[in-house]
């Protein structure tokens, strides 16, 4: 059965959006939600995680109290096209707007409102027409359960806000989705770093900045640290989807830590001239002609050899089931962020005593920190415990230093305190030798 809905049409910048308001019932009927998938051709690729049932459940059982609403616009996706590049918006036509899949008939008409200058416009949806869902899937979900599930009654008449985008193909709705969740923020979401890095890889917005590349290159590097089976990180990174039960890290914490030590003032310039292939002293990610996957993977070696090496002084505080995880916070965004700028400097430490002899294998790196560190690396266990241990409130255990940092203002002061005490002790040992 046809659907037949009615909007308003607008313009941005020769972009074309369509607003208005559907029944829940008719949302339900055309919504789909195309869910991201590894390894997926980008024209085919979806744009979405899988959605969460705690999230939308929560949001249904709202319904159940008569004061409940939802006025924020569903944002949808179509692949409708304009029949032409420009149109007038005051004027009074027949369908301007058609999708180019003729078997799935869709068409916009504009409507003659007489001396109203409002373009409203038609949308007349197929029997298998669908619009894509780029945000609200947890909305429509929430009511969808609502309905069904909680079997709530009086949400016939319930009408949703929608506004649909409508985009040239799968990768112009994916550049979109990128663009929408990843620039009002600082931090980009798990799935859009997965979406940024596929548009690279399908010359989509190829022209990237330092900060973008250094983006792809973390990720890479996180998603060869979580399918390394010898990885401290193996299997324990989320990658493209929600953290769940299996993994102890997000890829947008991962990612976002190690970015500092590639780019801007503050990066490590031995891991800089190692990953670019470049000993220039202003060397840069941006002007690199190796690829974000190639430096990604060189970047994985350090970083791997640096937790590798962090594992062999504090196994007790890396073991392997994801319950006893989740005891320590070494791994968790407290020691993420922390000891990755710990590693930076330490690198840059180390070459600075031995220059082209440095060693940074897991046995240099392991040795290194054995003979100059103390704060926060130790292979005393209640020291270590003091310092990375989780608090459990349940079984009455304080969490050590660490685990009470709780911003990135406390992540820098445990990443001072550590690498401060490796470079005093270095410095006493060695006061002739450091290169400043």
């Amino acid at each position: 059965m046809k659907k037949t809905l009615y909007g308003i049409l607008g313009r941005q910048r020769n972009r074309y959006i369509i607003t208005g308001i559907m029944s829940i019932q008719d949302m339900l009927d055309v919504y789909d939600i195309d869910v991201w998938e590894p390894n997926k051709p980008i024209d085919e690729q979806g744009s979405q995680r899988k959605p969460i049932p705690a999230h939308y459940r929560k949001i249904g059982r709202q319904f159940k109290k008569d004061s409940f609403w939802l006025p924020t616009s569903i944002t949808l996706s179509s692949s409708l096209q304009l029949d032409g590049d420009v149109i007038d918006l005051n004027e009074t036509q027949d369908t301007v707007i058609s999708d180019l899949d003729d078997s799935k008939e869709a068409t916009v008409e504009l409507m003659n409102l007489g001396k109203l200058k409002i373009p409203l416009v038609r949308v007349t949806l197929g029997d298998n027409y669908k619009l894509r869902v780029v945000d609200g899937q947890h909305r429509i979900k929430g009511i969808e359960y609502a309905i069904r599930d909680l079997k709530i009654k009086n949400l016939e008449d319930f009408e949703l806000p929608y506004v649909i985008m409508l985009t040239k193909n799968r990768v112009d709705e994916i550049q979109s989705f990128y663009e929408i969740n990843s620039t009002p923020k600082r931090v980009a979401t798990d799935l859009a770093l997965q979406l940024l890095k596929e548009m690279s890889e399908n010359s989509v917005n190829s022209d990237l900045n330092a900060t973008k590349r250094a983006q792809l290159v973390a990720l890479n590097a996180a998603m060869v640290l979580n399918d390394d089976p010898n990885s401290v990180w193996f299997q324990s990174i989320s990658v493209g989807q929600t953290k769940n039960s299996s993994t102890i890290a997000s890829t947008t914490s991962f990612v976002t830590a190690l970015k500092p030590l590639i780019t801007g003032r503050g990066a490590s310039k031995v891991i800089l001239q190692q990953i670019t292939g470049v000993s220039d002293e202003n060397v840069s990610i941006k002007n690199s002609e190796k690829t974000e996957e190639v430096m990604g993977n060189d970047l994985a070696k350090f970083i791997s050899n640096f937790w590798e090496a962090l594992r062999e002084i504090m196994p007790s505080a890396f073991p392997d089931r994801i319950d006893d995880k989740n005891k320590w916070v070494i791994q968790k965004t407290p020691g993420i962020f922390s000891l990755s700028s710990v590693a930076g400097k330490l690198f840059d430490l180390m070459y600075s005593k031995a220059q082209s002899k440095a060693d940074f294998s897991v046995q240099g790196i392991r040795n290194f920190l054995e003979m100059y560190a103390g704060v926060g690396i130790t292979s005393d266990i209640i020291d270590m415990k003091t310092y990375w241990q989780s608090s459990n409130k349940t079984n009455n255990i304080i969490g050590g230093v660490a685990a009470n940092a709780n911003s990135q203002k406390a992540f820098k002061q445990l990443a001072n305190d550590i690498f401060d005490d490796i470079e005093s002790n270095y410095t006493e040992s060695n006061p002739k030798k450091i290169i400043l």
